[in-house]
């Protein structure tokens, strides 16, 4: 069954060994992309000790899916080359079979949107970031030290003490 179990020394034997090579570097490449997303959902957490359990589902979701896929990529590649017997597992997104590439697409499919959701998730958690740091800024310049910003527990107030006392190493002529 060259179209299922051997499709890997099909595909060398008519592209060479650079064509096999390419192709292996494509499942490094998308299990290293599964990896920075889920080193992305560790960002978005408040703690790095508790993650929420929406995002640590989604990073056993992004793992797993991604495992399945590169490992079924390499057991095929393994009894191509002889090194385990002959397991049935097509090669993802390549070998024939109907049933393997709709789940291989949905599979991809999830793991898109996951890492649009973490995207998003993001930006938004930038944009907040950025508009608390704003705020501690217009506060100081304001004279106004009521204003607490959740930016590391740092307030207004905090920050004209740590500008007086010379904490932040700031010129004379510039803390004026």
């Amino acid at each position: 069954n060259v179209h299922c179990d051997y499709i890997f020394a099909n595909i060398v034997e008519e592209v060479g060994l650079i064509g096999g090579m390419f192709l292996m570097w494509l499942y490094i490449m998308l299990f290293y992309r599964a990896i920075s997303i889920v080193k992305k959902i560790n960002k978005l957490s408040k703690t790095p000790d508790n993650l929420e359990p929406k995002y640590k589902f989604r990073q056993y979701l992004v793992l797993g899916l991604t495992a399945m896929i590169v490992l079924q990529a390499l057991s095929n590649m393994a009894v191509s080359t002889d090194i385990i017997p002959v397991t049935g597992q097509t090669m993802p997104f390549v070998s024939y079979g109907t049933s393997s590439l709709l789940f291989m697409g949905v599979a991809m499919g999830i793991i898109l949107s996951v890492s649009r959701e973490v995207e998003n998730d993001t930006n938004v958690a930038d944009k907040m970031l950025e508009t608390q740091t704003k705020e501690a800024v217009a506060a100081t310049a304001d004279g106004n030290t009521e204003i607490v910003v959740d930016n590391g527990g740092v307030s207004g107030r905090d920050v004209l003490e740590m500008i007086n006392d010379n904490e932040l190493n700031i010129e004379e002529n510039e803390r004026e």
